[in-house]
């Protein structure tokens, strides 16, 4: 899930990982969703508030197909590669 918010007056984009769908796992769909939603939130130079609980990728044959690792992993270097605002 991922959202904009405010925190103590400044906006920030919030993700969070719903334990309901998938068990919290990461689907290419939610890889490539999380990757425009970095590049949005890098765009308008807000931070990005990550509440963590995923137990990592989805697996299985259907998951092979759809190239979940593949996008999974752009999705983690997008967040990993963005610039310190400290």
């Amino acid at each position: 899930m991922t959202g904009l918010a405010r925190a103590a007056g400044y906006p920030i984009g919030v993700v969070a990982n719903d334990p309901l769908h998938f068990g919290g796992a990461m689907t290419a769909d939610a890889a490539r969703k999380l990757e425009s939603f970095v590049d949005l939130c890098d765009t308008f130079h807000l931070p990005i508030v990550q509440l963590v609980d995923q137990p990592g990728f989805a697996v299985g044959p259907r998951f092979e197909n759809e190239a979940t690792i593949r996008f999974g992993v752009r999705a983690l270097a997008a967040l990993e590669h963005r610039p310190c605002r400290c």
